[in-house]
């Protein structure tokens, strides 16, 4: 019996619900209005020393804005882990409320100095109580509807906010507070991480934390249905692998409907996290860690933290090194200088690549749902014939990044089930998926639109995949507008190219990394005020969107100007539409719709009362052809109005003619020429 008691304390209810529908007692307060104010939540929260807060739920940023106002204080989350159907939300909530926690410098400094300290209720509580006090002995009660996030202060959504100074009720709901926190909650440690994935510090999560320092079970009530309670906690990437690893403990209630969370659990998930981990790796081809720390402004690779400090020469050996690498594009078809340009931009976006993570996290609050990738891609393509060099100035820019080139993906990879653990596994480094073909290229739809469990992983350190092809596919308008895609129509030699891999490769060999070292240093003076601003209001100008592009290129001017060396030609001030822009990726269509011109011009009608131009194959026996349309209708730009009906494309005629610079006027023959002269025509 006096085991049992034992048990009973740890529960994570300290109130079992009852069963059935039967009516229970509630306390109820009654209360009086005196009038009603007009404030903001920094004036209702202004003027005191120390705030006690108990919330559903949080957001990170408002917790960091008010603490800015106080003292000292703490915060209980209660969190949407009442519900009790599955122990894997519960564990995944706790997961994800730590990993947000640990990785906010402010709140965590104030939780080093013992300021400020957050519990994690593991119980379920659905209050929203403020408790504000003074030194002079004021006092501030905050009751109502609104949880302690941004959302629910902004005066955007419909909150309730009910406020009392030097209230009868505070020092009532402070001894509620002080119990709630002291006897059922559990304190996040000052040496808290964000979780391993092999399951090394698993003791951090607070309810397993209670189970290995009581070395007792907890214990976790069943609530009788879903539909009794409200179900708040959505489905997230944490939750799955959380369903897989509860599975693999043997974590199954009894039969009364009571799961016994004991530390033989524990040391099952553990070793279960640790070997499912170690095959993972296995699976995974590995390319070594590239972890960006925001907080300190540091990298490592490998394990090893970098000098962000190169010296002058080192910088401009790696500049001499690129400029002889563009230099060596003499020689291909086509336009040079367009091709030293688009060298250029994919390098630029390279360097760019370890940030794209922390800015999709950051921006995907106040972008519209799936559209994070247009201004942030993680997914490069480039396309054109063989001998382009498309593979070898990807592998010129790890070697510029990382001193060596990565190990390069099977093209097997493209797939949405396989590609998932790439996306988890790879940290911070830019990787090759070499030659993919159009089997493949149909998955892409997929892959593009599933990065959300990423975002709400809060993941800031994933990889970014450089997808190369010599195919003529056809890419869907949802993977173009979130995809950063290049087409390099210029070609070597085969004999040529044969004699320029040996020189590319030992040109390589030359490259270090401090020119990128260098660019990271002044990357991360500028990050954090691209980030501040990208998320205040004061964007909310029209026109404005987060251009990473045009910083990035700006930085690499300024490091090329530090060590007194010359800018390339094609190093210029690039901004968002030089790499996201309809017009950058409208240029294979618009040369294919060119060529097509030239080759069939009597497929192409213009009817200028109707400022319409109709490309008409209908008659024409080509499977090529008919795949060049369906490109045409998705690539070209949208001003240009394409609309596909059978094999007819229609135009909008004065708008290809300005994009293209070709008139589309077919050419008359000696005799139609001649009678139009003495017709007047």
């Amino acid at each position: 019996m006096e085991e049992q008691n034992d048990i009973q304390q740890d529960s994570l209810f300290s109130i079992v619900p009852g069963g059935g529908h039967e009516a229970s007692d509630i306390v109820a307060y009654k209360i009086q209005m005196i009038e009603e104010v007009q404030t903001t939540w920094q004036e209702l929260f202004h003027g005191f020393d120390e705030l006690h807060a108990i919330t559903y739920s949080l957001g990170i940023k408002q917790v960091e804005s008010v603490m800015g106002l106080f003292q000292r204080g703490d915060v209980v989350i209660g969190s949407p882990s009442q519900v009790r159907q599955a122990v894997q939300e519960l564990l995944a909530e706790q997961e994800f409320d730590l990993k947000t926690i640990c990785q906010n410098a402010y709140l965590q400094q104030r939780i080093k100095d013992g300021s400020f300290q957050f519990y994690l209720e593991d119980g379920g509580v659905h209050a929203k109580i403020y408790l504000l006090r003074a030194d002079d002995g004021r006092n501030r009660i905050i009751l109502g509807s609104a949880n302690f996030s941004r959302q629910a202060w902004n005066g955007t959504q419909l909150e309730t906010y009910l406020f009392e100074d030097n209230s009868q009720f505070f020092e009532h709901y402070m001894q509620l507070y002080e119990a709630l926190r002291d006897e059922s909650s559990s304190k996040v440690s000052i040496k808290a991480k964000p979780l391993c994935a092999d399951g090394s510090n698993l003791q951090d999560l607070p309810i397993i934390q209670k189970v290995v320092q009581a070395r007792k079970p907890v214990i976790i009530e069943k609530v009788p249905s879903r539909e009794e309670v409200e179900y708040t906690f959505s489905v997230t990437q944490e939750g799955k692998e959380w369903a897989e690893r509860v599975n693999h403990a043997y974590v199954k209630p009894d039969n009364h409907g009571v799961v016994h969370f004991t530390s033989k659990t524990v040391d099952r998930m553990q070793a279960y996290m640790k070997r499912s981990e170690h095959e993972k790796k296995l699976r995974v081809v590995e390319n070594p860690e590239f972890l960006l720390d925001y907080k300190e402004h540091s990298a490592s690779f490998s394990g090893k933290a970098w000098n962000l400090n190169p010296s002058k020469e080192d910088v401009q050996r790696d500049i001499h090194c690129l400029y002889q690498y563009l230099d060596g594009t003499e020689g291909f078809t086509g336009d040079i200088k367009k091709l030293q340009e688009t060298y250029t931009k994919i390098l630029l976006y390279m360097f760019l690549s370890p940030f794209m993570a922390k800015f999709r996290y950051d921006y995907s609050p106040y972008a519209p749902e799936n559209s994070v990738g247009k201004y942030f891609p993680m997914y490069m393509i480039i396309r054109g014939p063989k001998s382009g060099g498309k593979s070898s100035i990807i592998r010129t820019g790890q070697h510029l990044m990382f001193g060596k080139s990565l190990h390069t993906l099977p093209t097997s990879v493209i797939s949405p089930i396989k590609l998932d653990a790439y996306k988890v596994g790879i940290k911070g480094c830019p990787v090759l998926i070499d030659d993919v073909t159009n089997s493949r290229f149909r998955y892409l739809k997929d892959i593009v639109k599933s990065d959300d469990a990423l975002i709400r992983g809060h993941n800031i350190n994933h990889g970014t995949f450089l997808i190369t092809t010599n195919d003529g596919q056809v890419l869907d308008p949802s993977v173009i507008k979130r995809t950063l895609v290049f087409t390099i129509p210029n070609q070597l030699a085969e004999d040529e190219s044969v004699k320029r891999d040996s020189s590319f490769a030992q040109l390589q060999k030359k490259m270090g990394n401090a020119l990128y070292r260098a660019f990271l240093h002044r990357m991360f003076d500028e990050i954090d005020a691209f980030s501040d601003y990208m998320v205040s209001d004061t964007k909310k100008m029209d026109g404005w969107f987060p251009d990473i592009f045009k910083v990035g290129a700006k930085i690499l001017q300024k490091v090329i100007a530090d060590v007194d060396m010359e800018l390339y030609p094609s190093i210029k001030l690039f901004t968002w539409q030089d790499f996201m822009g309809e017009m950058t990726k409208s240029q294979k269509a618009i040369y294919i719709l060119s060529a097509l011109f030239d080759d069939y011009s009597d497929c192409f009608h213009v009817k200028k009362e109707t400022d319409s131009l109709r490309v008409d194959f209908s008659t024409v026996e080509s499977k090529q052809v008919n795949k060049f349309l369906d490109m045409l209708q998705n690539e070209l730009p949208v001003s240009l109005e394409p609309h596909m009906i059978g094999n007819v494309l229609q135009l909008r005629y004065s708008k290809t003619k300005e994009v293209t610079g070709i008139d589309f006027q077919k050419q008359k023959d000696f005799f139609s020429r001649i009678s139009s002269i003495f017709r007047g025509d």
